[in-house]
């Protein structure tokens, strides 16, 4: 028989999940970090240690827009893309946290593709590349991830999500699926 074990370290119940305070809207993971969209209310970092114990919260930051996605190119170096008011790039490392738990110094975020709505961002080597559902994708210069060059909006149809693969840039798109070159 299949079943789908809840997180619970609680071994008298049978099965809870954690309580984030907010509604999830996005979620990526590499090593032992988490980082989760919250929507309006911005993204929230998580540690896991073990399956053994509960993930440890670490701090929110509270951004403007609402995160659709977010994706984490390593433990220190984030991505998130924020609907109607763009994308950022947030270095965890540098983050400064107050008692409460939330980010003080937001000056170190990067706010960039202002204007656009992004709806999804994919990020391999020194390439972002930002869904615009009606407008295709826009394609960035990320070398300096905190200096972002926008290299152009491309209109290759309504974009939904990209996903690298290799040289190739895989697009789920309105027209199907696309595979794209991109050329630097």
């Amino acid at each position: 028989m299949w079943g789908i074990p809840y997180w619970d370290t609680d071994s008298t119940s049978n099965g809870s999940e954690l309580d984030i305070n907010a509604v999830p809207s996005s979620i990526d993971q590499i090593d032992s970090r988490i980082i989760i969209g919250v929507g309006q209310l911005g993204i929230q970092s998580w540690q896991i240690e073990s399956f053994d114990t509960d993930p440890i919260f670490h701090y929110s930051i509270d951004l403007i827009g609402t995160v659709q996605s977010v994706k984490l190119i390593d433990e220190n170096n984030l991505y998130v893309s924020s609907g109607s008011y763009g994308a950022f790039y947030i270095p965890l490392d540098e983050m400064e946290v107050d008692s409460a738990n939330n980010v003080i110094n937001h000056d170190v975020i990067i706010h960039f593709a202002e204007g656009l709505t992004v709806d999804h961002i994919s990020v391999e080597g020194n390439i972002a590349a930002l869904s615009l559902g009606t407008k295709g994708i826009a394609l960035y210069d990320v070398t300096n991830p905190s200096q972002p060059i926008e290299k152009g909006i491309f209109d290759i149809g309504y974009v939904y999500k990209t996903q690298f693969w290799g040289e190739k840039l895989l697009v789920c798109s309105r027209e199907g699926l696309q595979i794209i070159t991109i050329e630097q």
